[in-house]
């Protein structure tokens, strides 16, 4: 299995609620059961609605926010649908878990994910393909459809198959892009008529270089005119240039004067300059030295701050230092008083240790002192004791024999007595066969008439069963055609079911055009359908602000793009005079061949303008193409521009429904009556089947009785033979019994006797074994072996305690060296510390008379 979905997740959806709701499905086999109303079919509603791969409708919903949870004025804001599924190779991703979503909003908005990723549905629809699933596809099976497979003509149940198989989505796929085409052509004629326009277009737009050419021109003539307007201005400019030069000079011979006194002013403050520089180089080295002086202050100032921050901090050390040793001596001392303490106690359970172990060997002592005394009878107990165990089995032995053996006679007395009876009965059974052998012959002889007579009768029924099929296949085959066209005619009223308009609702809205006619005459209806071409499919409406609405709810609900003809806009156009010409066949103009409420006479004649009908080709050229638009009965349009369209034509039944419902309604009468006769001949078909199947399993029955009788014949003489066998061969084995009892009677008294004898030699033997065993209980050996027991356990606990104490002894020693050995190194520190704190006194002390030396030079 490369798949299987794993759960679903719901919430909102038809009858779940808002909650959140998860339903467990799994591999393999999954039934859903439960009462009426239980929402089995909701689940599979809800696989069908995430994967989109099924309508509203199929989902009994009249769009898609109706499948939004709602009850007693409570709805939900939403309804979403999680699809889990398990893959192992079915999807084209390499994630274990896939996940497919959908959301629906009230405003009729769907969106899909793919393992939390938005994707659009065409997008979703490609990717479950991968793994098999289709949207038309028949992974669902929804109720009733098996009931309609059955009910489906061949035809219809080869399409469905082709269908399943995959054949139909090429189909559908051909079909699409026939359409396509269509659609394409009609594009083609439209950028036809596009370039056309474009060409007058072209003629406007080569009048427009034209004037644009003219333009330019008027504009290198201004540019001309400007320059020489510069020109003059230039001029003017150059002469009042002139005039400022001359005001110029005169303020450069001021300047001159300036810089004259400027110069000898800069003299003077060269002069004083330099006297002061004589007085700083005097000054120099008095600040330099002052300087050098105030540096080394600062830095015996910084060193003594340090020293004094040393000292703090050595003398705080050695303060811990001296706490930890108090604390240490103070430990040190507790340590000693355990320390003789525990040799007290040590000493004591030494004495104690001793004292048992004196006791304990005493005991023992005395215990093999006895043990000696009374090793004879140990020994005579022992062998006494062997000689039971010995005689003990020997006795189990023969008893087991004893036994056997009279199982055995018990055994042989119940063959006997099993063989006696089934000789009776084989002698009784012998006596029945050969009764029963003379009854069979004469039920054969009946059976064998019985079988003629059955097998006339058959022949017979199977003569008018084979006239009635033959009537039934005819039936059938009239059936199958009428089936055939009214297939086509519900394809062509299927195809002539306009979409759902999402705006109805909406008050002026009159419907489609194609809703809103009928044409006369069906004669007529391939002229009138190609003459409106796409403009049957526009929406005629009250005015503008009604199509302004329309179009807003398009928008609302992504419901695609439409035309609207509003009444109030649409100008009456007349039809120009009935043209008569020689060699044309004019039937009329189409809007005079269709029927309409006058109501609507604007919006009609606008759809068909001036459209002529005639009967073909011919007509159409004899009229002149180009001339008049025109329409034949076999579809060709004939533009005014002198475009001609035509070929093969697709009725898109959407203005013959009238026509195909009648046609619809005849067959459907037909095939009525056909089905009432074909069930007829179905059931007196069926009729004699039946009759003809009980004669069958008739003559099948006496045939097998009659080879039963044969059969039961032959087994009667074998039976007979064998019976007499088996009667000689049980009154030989009942003899052989009889001797193999004997034999086993006379081993059994010989065992009895044996067994006597050895069971009074036991008790002797044990009575011996009691009254040695009352005199060893007796010596107090057993008292003494206990006293001994319990001397050692007590000893060997009293050692264990012995060995902890003088563990515990080794852990204090150990201790005490440690702080022995921690309190010398805190001293040593201590000593440290206290020499370190004196050498920075004195540091002290020597960089105060420096700072007092420096202090007298500076003065100085």
């Amino acid at each position: 299995m490369k798949g299987y979905i794993e759960k679903l997740v719901v919430e909102g959806f038809k009858s779940y609620g808002r909650q959140r709701i998860e339903i467990p499905l799994g591999e393999g086999f999954i039934a859903v059961v439960g009462p009426n109303g239980a929402g089995k079919s909701n689940i599979g509603d809800a696989i069908s609605f995430a994967l989109g791969i099924a309508t509203s409708k199929a989902l009994r919903a009249k769009n898609l926010s109706y499948l939004i949870f709602s009850k007693n004025g409570e709805k939900a804001d939403y309804a979403y649908v999680e699809v889990h599924f398990k893959n192992f190779g079915a999807f084209p991703v390499p994630e274990e878990d896939v996940v497919v979503s959908r959301k629906v909003y009230r405003d009729g908005r769907s969106v899909f994910r793919i393992n939390g990723k938005v994707v659009k549905e065409k997008e979703l629809s490609d990717f479950l393909s991968k793994a098999g699933i289709y949207e038309n596809g028949y992974n669902v099976v929804l109720q009733g459809d098996i009931v309609r497979f059955l009910k489906m003509t061949p035809v219809e149940r080869r399409k469905l198959i082709e269908e399943v198989a995959g054949i139909g989505e090429y189909e559908e796929r051909k079909q699409k892009a026939l359409v396509q085409l269509g659609e394409v052509e009609l594009k083609h004629r439209e950028l036809k008529l596009l370039i056309d326009e474009m060409e007058v277009q072209m003629e406007k737009f080569a009048q427009e270089v034209e004037r644009i050419r003219l333009y330019r021109e008027l504009s290198q003539r201004k540019r001309d005119l400007e320059v020489k307007l510069f020109s003059k201005e230039l001029l003017k400019v150059l002469e009042e240039k002139t005039s400022t030069e001359q005001r110029l000079m005169g303020l450069e011979e001021e300047i001159r004067q300036l810089k004259a006194q400027a110069q000898k002013l800069q003299e003077e403050s060269s002069a004083i300059e330099n006297e002061l520089s004589s007085l700083r180089t005097t000054i120099l080295p008095f600040k330099e030295k002052t300087g050098r002086l105030s540096e080394r202050l600062d830095i015996f100032q910084k060193e003594t701050e340090d020293k004094y921050k040393e000292i703090e901090r050595l003398q705080e050390e050695v303060e811990n230092a001296r706490r930890r040793l108090t604390h240490l001596e103070r430990d040190l001392e507790v340590l000693s008083q355990e320390e003789e303490e525990l040799r007290d106690a040590l000493h004591q359970k030494e004495e104690e240790v001793q004292r048992l172990q004196g006791e304990f060997d005493a005991i023992n002592q005395e215990l093999k002192e006895k043990e000696r005394e009374m090793q004879s009878a140990f020994e005579e107990m022992h062998q006494t004791e062997e000689k039971v165990r010995a005689l003990s089995k020997t006795i189990e032995e023969k008893t087991k024999e004893a036994s056997t053996l009279g199982l055995k006679i018990k055994e042989l007395e119940l063959k006997e007595d099993r063989v006696r009876e089934e000789l009776k009965n084989l002698e009784e059974e012998l006596k029945k066969v050969k009764g029963s052998l003379g009854e069979d012959v004469l039920s054969k002889e009946n059976y064998q008439k019985m079988l003629r007579e059955e097998e006339f009768a058959q022949k017979r029924l199977r003569a008018k069963l084979e006239e009635v099929e033959n009537q039934l296949r005819k039936l059938r085959a009239e059936r199958e055609d009428v089936l055939q066209e009214l297939a086509v005619l519900r394809e062509r009223l299927r195809s002539a079911e306009q979409d759902y308009l999402p705006f109805e609702d909406i008050e002026g809205v009159y419907g489609r055009v194609a809703d809103l006619i009928k044409v006369k005459d069906y004669e007529y209806l391939r002229a009138v359908e190609v003459a409106g071409g796409q403009r049957l499919s526009f929406v005629v409406v009250e005015d503008e602000e009604t199509a302004k609405k329309c179009i807003q709810r398009l928008k609302e609900t992504k419901g695609g793009r439409m035309s609207f003809i509003p009444l109030n806009r649409i100008k009456e156009q007349t039809l120009p005079p009935f043209p008569r010409t020689r060699g044309a066949v004019v039937i009329d103009y189409v809007v005079n061949l269709v029927e309409y409420d006058k109501k609507f006479e604007k919006a009609i004649r606008f759809v068909f303008g001036d459209t002529l009908v005639v009967e073909n080709f011919d007509s159409a050229k004899a009229l002149g193409i180009g001339n008049y638009r025109m329409v034949s009965l076999e579809g060709e349009l004939f533009e005014k521009t002198g475009v001609i369209s035509g070929g093969h034509w697709e009725s898109r039944a959407s203005l013959g429904k009238s026509f195909y419902e009648e046609k619809t309604k005849q067959l459907e009468e037909v095939l009525e009556r056909l089905k009432e006769s074909i069930s007829e001949k179905e059931a007196l078909a069926k009729s004699l089947r039946d009759e003809l199947v009980e004669k069958e399993g008739v003559v099948k029955i006496l045939e097998r009785r009659l080879k039963e009788l044969e059969q039961k014949h032959k087994e009667c003489f074998e039976r007979i033979k064998g019976l007499e066998e088996r009667l000689q061969k049980g009154k030989e084995y009942l003899k052989t019994l009889a001797e193999e009892k004997e034999k086993a009677q006379k081993r059994k008294r010989e065992l009895e006797e044996e067994l006597s004898y050895q069971e009074e030699k036991l008790e002797n033997l044990r009575f011996r074994y009691s009254s040695l065993l009352k005199i060893a209980k007796e010596s107090g050996l057993e008292a003494l072996r206990e006293r001994a027991e319990r001397h050692r356990k007590l000893l060997e606990r009293k050692k264990e305690e012995l060995f902890s104490l003088k563990l515990k002894e080794q852990e204090i020693a150990q201790q005490r060296q440690n702080l022995l050995q921690e309190i010398n190194q805190r001293k040593a520190r201590v000593e440290d510390l206290t020499q370190n704190i004196e050498n920075a006194q004195k540091r002290i002390i020597e960089l105060s008379q420096e700072k007092e030396k420096i202090e007298e030079e500076l003065k100085d």
